[in-house]
């Protein structure tokens, strides 16, 4: 977050998490802002961190670590995302770990395809 702020990028934090949990993890990591309780993938949530940055579907890039949520929601708004390795996989809430495996089929069946073609 620091490398791109010294670039001169705007970075926002769009969490799912309640304000106690999304608050000391911005400020810890030097975000710009932040969205919670996103209710991800809904659209109007990237729309709403779009706004307080200042950014539009253009100039927005979007990196998360689920695809059901993070990717699939950009990807619903308009906005480029990139898929990225979870910090912490397997320690996670319960809902998020089978999630996971769904993500992990998902991954396996687009892979597959992209090496036959």
């Amino acid at each position: 977050f620091k490398a791109l702020s010294d670039e001169g990028f705007s970075t926002m934090l769009l969490s799912n998490n309640r304000e106690e949990r999304v608050q000391p993890f911005a400020e810890a990591v030097g975000a710009t802002g932040y969205v919670f309780k996103a209710n991800k993938p809904a659209k109007q949530a990237y729309l709403r961190g779009m706004k307080r940055m200042g950014t539009n579907l253009r100039n927005t890039l979007f990196i998360g670590d689920q695809i059901f949520t993070d990717v699939w929601g950009a990807k619903r708004t308009g906005i480029h995302g990139i898929l990225v390795e979870p910090v912490q996989k397997w320690h996670e809430e319960p809902q998020i770990i089978l999630k996971r495996f769904a993500e992990a089929l998902v991954l396996k069946s687009y892979l597959s395809s992209k090496i036959s073609s």
